[in-house]
């Protein structure tokens, strides 16, 4: 007969019956005979509902008290599967097959998924219903009546009837597997998790973690009610839970990953919050190493002792553990063991001596058997006894346990072997740096390189140089990473703990190292060779990393000055570390040479107008080069933008933050070869000015009025070569051509050359062509005051916001969320307008017009609701050259088919001055043009003026 879980409970509850079990927000107190009591009336209905001792029951339920409850009334009876309620449908009947479950356990919340994967396999479903009174008390109700079939891959009955709780493993490190756990496992690791941390009747214990994990099961569960404490239900994972928790309960301890640890730091204040801490002996730092920065950072500003810990789903929670007694600590260690016997040993199953690094191995009763379902991992997982459990570390002289990486996430960098958390725990000494992780990336000739990901703390900046000089002098120059990317935050194993295989593929890796690339254009060549001179390699493909095949800071600058004197072109030494492969190498050069060819394909009008109009502009200018720059050595990303006129650049680089460079570029507004064809031709080039300043993205662009509309061409024409634009800013200025990235749009007072100035909901034509998340901001100043004081000044403080949200990647605070609407079928701009128009009319008057409208288009118009297509009219000037704003506009109230006709009538005013004017009658599509420009259309009408009746 096997032991059950709930012994050591039926044994306390002879002696404390009224003592607290369970704690929760929401409902009552739960007592250890109160607690007993629900889980033999659950047990009674297992029972009812046909489920025996050898059955497997699995447990998809939110993170409730009743979830636990739930596992352990099943794991004293028969054998328990808590799975993850976020496991996609396919994954979950996978999973219910390869475990051989028997009966579902769900509720409600999580019903939907849950059932559809138990009714496809036949599996009998359970209805788990939450009950008023004591925290955990819930009944059983069939979902229906099912008939059950045998699962195809049904472990051994002799495995399933020792068996009291089956986990998966996280999969951090590999596929996860199938963890069977007996009772006996249970109950010896929860009795050393209560010995290791000083346990006892006094101890409230905070759980908030997953309850298909060990630690919430074991660590916090059974091993705080073994020691007659109580656990008390935080309701949610996160600081705001936690908190909450530490002021309703007052707990005397809990556990978190540092990922958890790094959340309360940000999220806490030195004031009440840090107070609501002195209940607490300490938190146990679990799943993963834990930084030393942060534990100091922690234990300073919250005086709460971080406990690290070490243990695996496999051997049913803890191995090692801190010692309370602070006269033992040891930064970096996980403690001493605590129950199970831990070994070092190496590569041929020898046991090392104190100090040297192997793979650690672990026995005692607390260890799990085998896998299930895969005997051969099991038996590469296990040397005799000892359970391999795939870490490197070292035991010191004293006995404490160092963890130094996992075997398999070791990095082979051309036979010399790199420990990834090596890397982490140094880059986690940056003050700038929230977490990072080292990973390996494909090389084709070493093998593996190394990488890094790096999360920068809330409100920093960080450039690659940043990360490789905190490296520089910390570790072996073979160690320091020739990739790093900045992520938000780490990808994590629904644990919690890193996920460092996903980090290649952020990285943009491929899963088998790249072949031999041989260099194809011409420059390509020519670089190579200039390689084999300097470098005497004698074959060099587009991957190959100029320093990795021997090169040094003699070399980079032998080869600098044969590029210099090749292509005439200035190339610092720094460009060849910032793009050490061939192919960056080539990309850097190109953009530079491209640069010069640029130049000579604009044609000499169009760079003649330029440079005439920028003449006077005071900044810093290439060689020829067309774009000035201000604060160009400044260390934030560049910001590029279009305007008109010199002061224009003045008010904003005054503005702006001086460390970011500032480039400007002038539109074709006051030249004489403004046209959309040249407009197209001068943004063509000023890409190429902008890859031979800034070669790789994220770049931020924006422009005013006209340079708007070329900011937004060099923004689409970059995105479409492959580059990443982060921002488009376009201030006062609405440009009607698709596009799909983040777009912050400005408008002042009256919002010229935007979707106002033909409709009032402008919003329905950026849905229809901006497809990207919008950022909207509005000013009082008109048009021609937006860059004077203090207009400016607001405006360059919005820019710097957006910059520094979108180097964080955080959503805005001005976002507009827009339906997407379909433009206009091109076909519809065909109509035939007659109205009735007195060609004198007095100044000021108000007149009633009636007009015919006739669709001679082959396309019915929706009402304006669905279409956007208003009847509108417009005073223009008799030189065509300026239009007021809409004197009057129409909505369409219902469709009108093609050949039908539809009355309407306007109500103008006729304007005080400048007449003698045309008046225009027409249709408008949503703010975005008129059907005149684009069809047979308009009624266009010569206006001359009486004089005013002042009388009326």
């Amino acid at each position: 007969m096997r032991k059950d879980i709930l012994d050591p409970l039926r044994d306390l509850s002879q002696t404390a019956p009224q003592k607290i079990a369970l704690r929760s927000h929401d409902r009552a107190d739960t007592s250890v005979s109160q607690l007993l009591q629900i889980i033999d009336t659950v047990h009674a209905h297992f029972v009812e509902h046909g489920v025996e001792p050898g059955s497997r029951i699995a447990t998809i339920l939110p993170n409730r008290p009743e979830t636990a409850v739930a596992i352990l009334a099943v794991a004293s009876f028969a054998t328990s599967v808590p799975l993850n309620p976020a496991y996609a449908l396919d994954e979950t009947k996978r999973l219910l097959v390869q475990s051989g479950v028997t009966h579902l356990i769900t509720d409600t919340t999580i019903m939907a998924d849950a059932t559809a994967a138990a009714i496809a396999l036949d599996i009998p479903i359970l209805q788990l219903v939450p009950l008023a009174g004591p925290t955990g008390a819930f009944r059983l109700a069939p979902h229906k009546p099912q008939r059950r079939t045998v699962a195809a891959d049904t472990p051994d009955a002799g495995l399933r009837s020792s068996t009291a709780l089956v986990l998966q493993t996280s999969g951090s490190t590999g596929t996860p597997k199938r963890v069977p756990l007996s009772a006996e496992n249970l109950i010896s690791s929860a009795w050393n998790v209560a010995r290791s941390i000083e346990l006892g009747p006094a101890d409230i214990c905070l759980n908030m973690m997953p309850m298909f994990h060990i630690g919430a099961l074991v660590d916090l569960l059974l091993a705080p009610l073994y020691a007659g404490g109580s656990t008390a239900f935080a309701g949610g994972i996160s600081s705001e839970a936690f908190f909450r928790g530490l002021q309703h309960f007052h707990p005397t301890w809990s556990q978190a990953v540092p990922t958890v640890l790094r959340d309360l730091l940000a999220h806490g204040a030195t004031g009440e919050d840090a107070r609501l801490f002195r209940d607490l002996r300490f938190i146990r730092a679990v799943s993963q190493p834990l930084p030393t920065r942060l534990q100091e950072e922690f234990e300073d500003k919250f005086g709460t002792r971080l406990v690290p810990m070490f243990g695996m789903t496999e051997t049913a929670g803890l191995i090692t553990s801190t010692p309370l007694d602070r006269l033992r600590l040891k930064p970096g260690s996980v403690g001493v063991p605590f129950g199970p016997q831990v070994m070092i040993c190496d590569s041929l199953g020898n046991e090392v001596t104190a100090g040297k690094r192997g793979e650690v191995l672990i026995s005692g009763p607390s260890v799990m058997s085998a896998y299930e379902g895969d005997a051969a991992v099991s038996r590469d997982t296990f040397r005799g006894d000892w359970l391999c459990s795939g870490d490197e570390g070292f035991i010191d002289d004293e006995g404490f346990l160092f963890l130094t990486g996992r075997l398999k996430d070791i990095i082979n960098r051309g036979g010399e072997k790199i420990s990834p958390q090596e890397i982490d725990m140094i880059l986690s000494d940056h003050p700038n740096i929230a977490e990072a992780a080292a990973f390996a990336m494909p090389h084709p000739s070493l093998g593996e390189e190394v990488a890094v990901a790096v999360v920068p703390r809330d409100r920093t900046t960080l450039e690659t140089s940043d990360i490789i000089d905190h490296l520089r002098g910390r570790t072996a120059n073979f160690k320091i990473p020739r990739t790093v990317i900045f992520l938000d935050k780490l990808p994590r194993v629904p644990s919690g703990k890193l996920d460092r295989r996903a980090l290649p593929e952020l990285a943009g890796a491929t899963v088998q190292a790249r072949s031999h690339i041989a260099p194809a254009s011409p420059l390509a060549k020519t670089l190579a060779a200039m390689w084999t001179s300097v470098l005497k390699v004698p074959v060099i493909g587009m991957e190959d990393n100029f320093f990795d095949l021997g090169g040094d800071s003699l070399s980079a600058t032998n080869l600098a000055l044969l590029l210099e004197e090749r292509f005439g072109r200035d190339i610092p030494v720094s460009a060849l570390f910032d793009a050490p492969t061939l192919r960056e190498m080539e990309q850097v050069l190109s953009a530079r040479v491209s640069c010069e060819s640029a130049k000579r394909r604009l044609a000499p009008e169009i760079y003649s107008a330029v440079r005439l109009a920028t003449a006077a502009w005071r900044g810093k200018r290439r060689d020829d080069s067309l774009v000035l720059g201000r604060n160009t050595f400044g260390k934030k990303r560049a910001f590029f933008w279009v305007c008109q006129s010199m002061w224009q650049f003045e008010c904003l680089s005054e503005g702006l933050d001086p460390d970011r460079p500032f480039y400007i570029l002038s539109s074709l507004s006051n030249t004489r070869v403004k046209s959309d064809e040249n407009t197209q031709k001068l943004a063509r080039y000023y890409v190429s000015e902008i890859l031979g300043i800034q070669p790789e993205g994220p770049y931020l662009i924006g422009g005013f009025c006209q340079g708007g509309v070329v900011a937004f061409e060099i923004a689409t024409m970059l995105k479409a070569s492959g580059h990443a634009v982060s921002l488009l800013c376009l201030q006062d200025r609405f440009v009607a051509k698709p596009y799909d990235g983040e777009l912050a749009l400005f408008w002042g007072k009256r919002g010229w050359f935007c979707a106002y100035d033909l409709n009032d909901q402008p919003e329905r034509a950026w849905a229809k062509y901006y497809s990207g998340p919008i950022s909207v901001f509005y000013s009082s100043a008109d048009h021609d005051d937006l860059h004077k004081p203090p207009y400016v000044d607001d405006f360059t403080q919005q820019l710097e916001k957006e910059f520094e949200r979108v180097e964080l990647s955080q959503p805005s605070a001005n976002s507009r969320l827009l339906q997407p609407m379909k433009r206009l079928d091109r076909r519809c701009f065909a109509s035939t307008i007659r109205a009735q128009v007195p060609t004198f009319m007095r100044q000021g008057s108000r007149r009633s017009i009636k007009v015919a409208i006739t669709n001679t288009s082959p396309v019915p118009w929706e009402p304006t609701e669905k279409s956007g297509i208003i009847l509108a009219t417009r005073w223009r000037s008799l030189d065509k050259s300026h239009g007021y704003a809409l004197d009057a506009r129409l909505p369409l109230g219902k469709e009108i088919k093609p050949s039908a006709t539809a009355i309407m009538e306007l109500q103008i005013k006729v304007p005080m001055r400048n007449l003698p004017m045309f008046l225009d009658i027409d249709l408008v599509e949503d703010g975005i043009c008129w059907f005149g420009g684009a069809g047979r259309s308009g009624l266009r009408r010569l206006v001359i003026p009486l004089a005013p009746d002042w009388r009326s």
